[in-house]
This record gives structure tokens, sequence and C-alpha cells, in this order.
């Protein structure tokens, strides 16, 4: 997923964590430009030759999990406060997003849809059961009681 965070995106949600912040030294700017200099002098040498990635960011620096978690924290918030259809829980762990639906199928669809629209370069898959979900290393099964 790092390499489809969209720059823009990615500086939007550097810089929304940054104005959070009580003492804004360094400045917002300062380190928004450091970061956009780092998205825009991306390369690397493999096999004799040199590559520059020209969208998102690479993998293997250790800033980039914070950098994926602020960017998708964007969509978090529109998922969960923006739009007409929202889950009833979204719970994010990384790229893997565990949410409780319950008005049906048509709306989960739709809203799967909805968020899909959000960014063009992120994509969510939707795995949905109504009696069990592997999520992480988890699986999760419904049990149903019966009340005398």
């Amino acid at each position: 997923m790092f390499p489809d965070i969209d720059n823009n995106l990615g500086i939007t949600a550097v810089r929304k964590a940054l104005d959070s912040r009580s003492s804004k030294f360094p400045s917002t700017d300062c380190i928004a430009e450091a970061v956009e200099i780092c998205l825009r002098v991306n390369n690397c040498h493999f096999s004799e030759q040199n590559f520059e990635q020209k969208h998102g960011t690479v993998m293997g620096p250790k800033n980039t999990r914070s950098y994926l978690d602020l960017a998708i924290g964007i969509i978090d918030d529109k998922a969960k406060l923006e739009g007409s259809l929202k889950p009833l829980l979204w719970w994010r762990y990384r790229d893997d997003i565990f949410d409780l639906w319950t008005q049906g199928l048509p709306k989960l669809l739709e809203f799967t849809d909805y968020i899909n629209s959000l960014y063009p370069t992120i994509k969510f898959e939707l795995v949905y059961s109504d009696s069990f979900l592997h999520v992480l290393d988890l699986t999760l099964q419904t049990l149903h009681y019966i009340t005398y």
C-alpha cells in the first residue's frame, strides 16, 4: 500500500498532524517542505540501473509506516464521519480494516464504492460474511444463542 499513497494526500496528512502539535518548532511549512523534497527525490540503484519513484513512497525507510498511518487516517475520518453511509464500527491496523455493518449488503456495496472513490490510487477489497471473518491472524465467528 505504501507506493499507492498519493503524494498530495500524504503531504496533507503530514500538515494536519503537524498543525496539531502544541509546539510548532520547527514550523509545519519547514517539515512539510522536507517531506516534499524526500518524496520528489526518491531514487534507488538496483542491478546497475538508477530508478526514480514518481508516485508514493518506497517501503524501506523507517518513517513509511507513520506516513501511511497519517495518510490513511484521513480516509478513516471520511469513512467514519462523512458521506451518507457509515459503519457501526471501523477499526484499522495499518492497511487492514475491520468494520461492523448493520445496513444490509446493498448499502455495504454502496459504502465500499464510496470509500474506493475517495482516492484513485487506494482501493479497498471487500471481504464479508454473515458468519465468520478472517482479520489479521484471527478468525471471528458469530455464535447464535437461543433464548427460551
